[in-house]
């Protein structure tokens, strides 16, 4: 009885942390580990190998020798109300997005992955290592990650051009998910989205 009773509280325990983990990828999915190896052994040429080991050293490099300070400054409010605000300095956001560069160019995407996930801990909010996270998630074929990395893009700055929406609705057909896939084309038209024959054409097919 005591044995059934120790498995059911670490049954628990572990879908608690699960759950708990779940929903801190939803809020930040660059927060999400690699789910497998991703890279691929794909020759290239030693002048371009050469290019990229070097690109990776120096931005790994200047990541690993960062060292973050912290100051005070004071803001004046004028009438005598005066706050003192703490900034911490981060690292650069440029250096995650070469390094992880370089490592897409050396087909090490799961490093590639792993660097920008590093980034979201400093830049929560970066468009750009998030667009580049969900275009690499497409490329790989994992296109329930990526579509997490579109959204989140939506939701953070809008999509004022369908460019997210639209990448959204492809991903879904690419998955075979015509339901979806259609949900989100009605969203394109009435976000002011040029019609696609196209995309209704597939969509139509896969809930046929």
């Amino acid at each position: 009885m005591k044995i059934i009773i120790i498995v059911l509280i670490l049954c628990g325990a572990y879908l608690w942390r699960y759950v708990k983990q779940q929903n801190i990828y939803e809020k930040n999915p660059g927060l999400l580990p690699p789910r497998r190896n991703y890279d691929i052994n794909v020759s290239i040429t030693p002048e371009q190998k050469t290019k990229y080991e070097a690109d990776l050293e120096k931005y790994d490099t200047l990541i690993k020798q960062f060292k973050p300070t912290t100051w005070s400054q004071e803001i004046d409010f004028g009438s005598g109300v005066k706050w003192t605000a703490e900034t911490i300095q981060k690292p650069e956001a440029e250096w995650f997005y070469e390094k992880a560069r370089a490592l897409e160019y050396l087909w090490r995407y799961t490093e590639s992955i792993k660097t920008l996930n590093k980034l979201f801990k400093y830049y929560q909010n970066s468009a750009v290592a998030r667009n580049n996270l969900g275009a690499l998630y497409a490329n790989l074929g994992e296109y329930k990650y990526a579509i997490m990395n579109f959204k989140k893009l939506i939701e953070v700055f809008g999509d004022p051009y369908n460019e997210y929406t639209e990448r959204i609705i492809r991903l879904y057909i690419d998955m075979g998910n015509g339901q979806e896939a259609g949900r989100w084309y009605v969203k394109y038209e009435e976000n002011g989205g040029a019609r696609n024959q196209w995309l209704i054409n597939q969509i139509k097919e896969l809930n046929k």
